[in-house]
């Protein structure tokens, strides 16, 4: 164990944020960033933004940058930014952490949009019973659907502009502040469904009990 701890595989090196904000982001300036950073133990980079501090559900929406986020010259710079990276000996990341939550105006969003059905449940006590409450611009986290929406608006959208490189030069993905805009006694009929296939019976009936 000593010996791997002194020469670990290349893979576990330092991550580094890489904030894409602020001054427009030039080929020129990138390349100097990187061969500060070449033979510095970097494995990956992780693209990150900042939120401003205005608009959005949760916090301030992503804050500006040129080129705009996921516009075309951005999935450019991206994947000369990539293969910049490869050469030498580094991996590519994004962050999600101004955009991965419902309100905020990206691929959450989209797939509210798209599938209103997604929007989350959850149950409440009202008046001496229990009820299903639809909360709006919230997603369902227990949808068995949610995985394969996200991946189409959202990760699938990297595989498109660069087949192949997923767990190459495109290394991960980094979720922070993972939010659904919803928080208590979740609900919907997979639940249900799930829970009578696992425990042999319904829990509808049994609902008051939770309170």
């Amino acid at each position: 164990m000593l010996e791997r701890f002194q020469n670990p595989p290349d893979k576990y090196g330092e991550v580094s944020f890489c904030w894409w904000v602020g001054e427009p982001l030039e080929k020129g300036r990138l390349l100097w960033q990187l061969d500060q950073l070449a033979s510095r133990h970097i494995c990956a980079l992780q693209i990150s933004y900042c939120h401003s501090d205005a608009g959005g559900k949760n916090y301030g929406l992503t804050m500006d940058s040129d080129p705009g986020l996921f516009t075309d010259e951005w999935w450019a710079l991206v994947g000369w930014f990539m293969d910049e990276c490869k050469k030498r000996g580094i991996a590519v990341a994004l962050s999600d952490y101004t955009i991965s939550s419902p309100g905020q105006g990206w691929y959450m969003d989209a797939i509210l949009e798209k599938h209103p059905e997604i929007v989350g449940k959850k149950l409440v006590y009202e008046d001496g019973g229990v009820k299903i409450k639809t909360i709006p611009g919230s997603v369902d986290p227990m949808n068995p659907h949610l995985g394969e929406y996200v991946i189409e608006e959202f990760y699938g959208k990297f595989e498109e502009h660069f087949p192949g490189e997923g767990g190459k030069g495109l290394d991960f993905f980094f979720s922070d502040e993972l939010v659904f805009n919803i928080r208590g006694n979740l609900w919907n009929d997979s639940f249900a469904e799930e829970f009578e296939r696992r425990k042999g019976y319904s829990i509808e009936p049994h609902l008051l009990a939770i309170f």
